[in-house]
């Protein structure tokens, strides 16, 4: 763990962004002693921002969200809290779970417990460019959930943690973050119908990233 905290602190802060609902002001979601690794802080072909945070119990102020967002809590439970339509929510966030929304969504989320977790930024574009006329539009492109268990998001997040720490080869990653992504829109996306969100079979480079993600083995526990 100190080796992660010193890693963290020569780095910068988060490259995932919110922005405040009073003020329109810009910030990063964590500090960058809070980020352990990121995709910014390696070779990264992908458009898809991706981070592993440590972060003791925290509360965000309202805000809306920059790029299609996600955490996936890699630690123990936590006591975890949102908003949802002007409500106050609270559950158990367990390991494994995922919470996810669509660019522009408003949240405030906090929690009573230390948390490590991933967190990604999907920029809309990317979703445009995987899905091109099927794509929906960036507000409905997902489902706005929160502790919901997904042992399959959790596998490609722990692969794509596993390229944050000990990087291979760029393009393994670009293709494996493809993969996650036309996963999560299969799984968690909001579009009338399902199969207008599928991967066309004849797109070899899909394909291949599928292939690619399938023959990844476990990755070592946070």
């Amino acid at each position: 763990m100190s080796d992660e905290r010193a890693s963290a602190d020569d780095g910068a802060e988060s490259a995932i962004r919110l922005v405040d609902r009073k003020t329109g002001r810009e910030y990063a979601t964590a500090a960058a002693s809070a980020v352990l690794h990121a995709s910014a802080r390696i070779p990264w072909r992908s458009p898809l921002v991706l981070e592993l945070h440590r972060i003791p119990p925290h509360e965000h102020q309202e805000h809306v969200v920059v790029g299609h967002q996600l955490m996936v809590n890699l630690g123990g439970p936590v006591r975890f809290g949102w908003q949802e339509d002007d409500r106050r929510r609270e559950a158990i966030f367990p390991t494994s779970a995922l919470c996810i929304q669509s660019e522009g969504d408003a949240n405030a989320p906090f929690w009573r417990d230390e948390m490590t977790f991933a967190t990604a930024s999907i920029p809309p574009t990317m979703v445009e460019a995987l899905l091109s006329e099927r794509a929906p539009s960036p507000a409905a492109t997902f489902i706005k959930r929160h502790c919901v268990a997904d042992r399959s998001t959790e596998a490609y997040v722990r692969s794509l943690v596993a390229e944050l720490s000990s990087p291979t080869e760029p393009l393994y990653a670009e293709m494996l973050c493809h993969a996650f992504v036309l996963h999560l829109l299969g799984v968690h996306g909001q579009a009338p119908r399902r199969k207008q969100l599928a991967p066309r079979a004849s797109s070899g480079r899909r394909n291949c990233a599928v292939r690619w993600s399938s023959c990844t083995s476990s990755s070592p526990r946070i």
